[in-house]
């Protein structure tokens, strides 16, 4: 994973400040066990405001050996985010949510919002990219084909081509939209209480949640952000008390 990781920043990003020194440091640190300057490593690179599917798998497995489930959590799930075909990231996120220590109950799912939410897990956002922009030029190459050389065609392929495509097209703004705008977090902090208000108050705690849980982000106010479980609990944390995906 190193080459691939170091290859796409010389090609897309540059080197900047010695940033494949850093990521070489890194992954030397976590072989050799050195888990805590793997992690530093690791940081300084994000904080140069580089990144790569690679960086956060790494990320994830040293946080993840030093017991820092909540943050392994998360750089697992970004790591996802940006590649969904990872089956090493998913397998060690499985290894790592399995220390989380609340287990919340999730309503049930209409079938059909669970194929959705696997198709569209299934590729990357430049994979539904590709295969759209294929069926818009089949539909452009059909279209020419019956008007220029008028040939008599059924009408159907054209429209085949041209509903898988928008469907697509629909996908990837979807995509691209859980990419760029950050409405969940991983909680990171080993216990946090969550107030029924931005404030904090002894009687104002509506419940007790724990590093590693995942949480939807529905408004925000100055450091404080209100926050929604999966069974539909909301309340006000802290916005240093989780990490935003």
């Amino acid at each position: 994973m190193t080459n691939k990781f170091i290859f796409c920043l010389i090609i897309s990003l540059g080197l900047g400040q010695n940033v494949d020194s850093l990521y070489k440091q890194g992954s030397s640190y976590l072989k050799s066990g050195q888990y805590e300057k793997a992690v530093s490593m690791f940081e300084m690179i994000l904080n140069q405001g580089f990144f790569h599917e690679d960086l956060y798998y790494n990320l994830g497995n040293s946080y993840y050996r030093l017991g820092s489930y909540g943050n392994s959590i998360w750089a697992y799930e970004k790591a996802i985010k940006l590649y969904p075909l990872d089956v090493d990231a998913k397998f060690n996120l499985s290894l790592a949510n399995a220390h989380v220590k609340d287990r919340i109950l999730i309503p049930e799912t209409h079938l059909f919002l669970k194929w959705y939410r696997f198709f569209k897990s299934s590729l990357t956002f430049s994979q539904f990219l590709s295969i759209s922009a294929l069926f818009v030029l089949l539909a452009s190459i059909y279209y020419l084909v019956i008007n220029v050389f008028r040939i008599n065609f059924s009408w159907l392929p054209l429209q085949i081509f041209l509903f898988l495509g928008f469907v697509l097209h629909g996908i990837l703004l979807d995509k691209y939209w859980d990419i760029s705008e950050q409405n969940e977090g991983i909680i990171t902090d080993y216990e946090v209480e969550a107030f029924s208000g931005p404030f904090i108050r002894s009687d104002a705690v509506l419940f007790k949640i724990h590093e590693g849980i995942k949480v939807s982000i529905n408004h925000d106010q100055g450091d404080w952000i209100e926050i929604s479980l999966l069974d539909g609990k909301k309340g006000w944390i802290k916005l240093n008390q989780l990490r935003l995906l």
